[in-house]
C-alpha cells in the first residue's frame, strides 16, 4: 500500500502551473512501481498481493484501508526521519501505533530469521481514556 499526499501534489502543481498533469504523472509512477513490488512480494513468498493506492492524509489513509481489509495484520516499513523531525511530530510508525486498532509489525530492514516471538504492547491511555 501507498498512501499519496494530496497537499503536496497540489502545492507543486500552482507552483509549477502544470494543471492536473503532474499529479496523473506522479500517480501513474506510483502506481506502477508499486504493482512492480507486489509483483516481487508475490514472487519471492509464494503468496497473493493487492497492491493499493491510495490519496489523502497517510495515518488515515492506513487506518480506513486496513479496516476495509479487516486487516489481521498491518505491517510497516520504518525509514526514519531526520532527528528535529522525528522529536517534533513523531515517526509515522509512532504516530499509527498510537491511533491504529490493528495489530502492527514495524520493519527497519529485511528478517535474518523468521521472527520467534511477538511483543504485544498495549497502551495504557488511547484517545484520552483509560484501558
Amino acid at each position: 500500500m501507498h498512501v499519496q499526499s494530496d497537499g503536496v501534489t497540489g502545492q507543486l502543481q500552482q507552483l509549477l502551473g502544470l494543471g492536473g498533469a503532474l499529479e496523473e504523472t506522479l500517480v501513474e509512477q506510483a502506481r506502477r512501481e508499486l504493482e512492480n513490488l507486489a509483483a516481487e512480494l508475490a514472487a519471492r513468498h509464494g503468496v497473493a498481493v493487492q497492491p493499493a493506492l491510495v490519496q489523502g492524509a497517510v495515518l488515515d489513509g492506513i487506518t480506513r484501508e486496513a479496516a476495509l481489509l479487516n486487516a489481521d495484520l498491518v505491517v510497516l516499513g520504518a525509514r526514519g526521519a531526520g532527528f528535529l523531525r522525528r522529536f517534533v511530530l513523531g515517526s509515522t510508525a509512532e504516530r499509527l501505533l498510537r491511533k491504529s486498532t490493528h495489530p502492527m509489525l514495524v520493519v527497519k530492514q529485511q528478517a535474518h530469521e523468521p521472527y520467534r516471538r511477538v511483543f504485544w504492547w498495549r497502551p495504557i491511555f488511547r484517545r484520552g481514556l483509560r484501558h
